[in-house]
C-alpha cells in the first residue's frame, strides 16, 4: 500500500469518528425528497450572540412563498454509548410542542382544530405517543453531556432559522431534530413503580423552557436507522399542511393578485 493510500484510509477513519458521514447521509436523504438543504450552517446564538454551527437545515416552500417548513437537524455519533430518553405521561400544550410556528400559522391551526379536527390530529408529530420525554442523557458518560448540548443547539438553531423568515413567510413551521448514530433507549416507571427500559428508534423530548423569549417546541430525537422514516414523515407533514391550509393559501394568492388601492380613487369616492 502506498503512503497516499494509507493517508486516505486514515482520513476516512477520522471522518467516520467525527460524525461527518452521518451529516452527509441526512442531507442526502432530504435532498432526494426534494428539500432544499444547507449543511454546516452558522447562526447567531440567540442568548450569547456567538456564532454556532448546525449540521443540516432542510426546507420545503410552497410555489408562491407563503408556507415554509424547515427541519433543523443536529447530528451526533455515539456508537459506543447509548442515549437514554426519560419519559412520562406529560403531554403539555400540543400547539406549542408541535414546532416553532409563526403567529399566523399557529392561529390558522387553532382555527382548523374547530373546523377540521381530524385534519389537525392527523398531522405527523402533532399527536405524540402516550409517553413523552422530559430528559435525555448519554449512558456511561461523565462530565459534559453531549445529548443536552445537541438538544440545546437544535433548539437555538431552530429559533434563528425561524427568525430569518418570520416576517416574510406568513405560515412558518420550524422543527428541531437530533439524529444520533447509535442506540436509543426509553426509560420510565412501570405500573408497579419499577424501572422499565426498552430500545426505541425515535421519540420526542418535551421542553418547558424559553430561549431569548421564545417558548421552545418538542425536539424529535431519532437514530440513524430512522433517517428514511424521518424524511417520509416530513414529506407527509408538508403535504398535509398544504392540504389543510389550501383555502388560506388560495386567499393569500388572491390578495396578492389584487391591484393596490389608488389613493385618488378613494378621494373621488369621498
Amino acid at each position: 500500500m502506498s503512503k497516499s493510500d494509507d493517508l486516505g484510509g486514515r482520513v476516512t477513519e477520522w471522518l467516520s469518528r467525527q460524525g461527518y458521514p452521518l451529516e452527509m447521509r441526512v442531507a442526502s436523504a432530504f435532498r432526494s425528497e426534494g428539500f432544499s438543504v444547507s449543511q454546516s450552517t452558522y447562526y447567531a446564538d440567540p442568548e450569547s450572540g456567538n456564532n454556532r454551527e448546525i449540521d443540516v437545515v432542510a426546507t420545503r416552500t410552497d410555489p408562491i412563498g407563503f408556507l415554509q417548513v424547515s427541519v433543523v437537524i443536529e447530528c451526533k455519533s455515539s456508537k459506543d454509548k447509548p442515549w437514554i430518553l426519560f419519559t412520562c405521561q406529560e403531554q403539555g400544550n400540543r400547539f406549542f410542542n408541535f414546532g416553532m410556528l409563526s403567529e399566523q400559522a399557529r392561529g390558522k391551526l387553532v382555527d382548523k382544530l374547530f373546523a377540521d379536527k381530524n385534519g389537525i390530529l392527523s398531522l405527523p408529530w402533532f399527536v405524540k405517543s402516550e409517553r413523552n420525554g422530559y430528559g435525555l442523557t448519554v449512558a456511561f458518560g461523565s462530565g459534559d453531556d453531549p445529548a443536552y448540548k445537541a438538544v440545546l443547539n437544535a433548539l437555538k438553531a431552530a429559533i434563528e432559522v425561524y427568525r430569518e423568515q418570520a416576517d416574510a413567510m406568513p405560515l412558518r413551521f420550524v422543527f428541531p431534530v437530533v439524529v444520533v448514530e447509535g442506540r436509543l433507549f426509553e426509560a420510565s416507571l412501570d405500573d408497579e413503580g419499577a424501572m422499565a427500559v426498552s430500545e426505541i428508534d425515535d421519540g420526542f423530548l418535551t421542553t418547558f423552557r424559553s430561549i431569548s423569549g421564545h417558548y421552545c417546541s418538542s425536539v424529535h430525537v431519532v437514530t440513524d436507522r430512522s433517517i428514511p422514516a424521518l424524511c417520509v414523515d416530513t414529506v407527509e407533514l408538508v403535504n398535509r399542511l398544504e392540504t389543510l391550509l389550501k383555502a388560506d393559501l388560495d386567499l393569500m394568492l388572491e390578495e396578492l393578485k389584487r391591484p393596490p388601492l389608488n389613493p385618488m380613487d378613494a378621494t373621488k369616492a369621498d
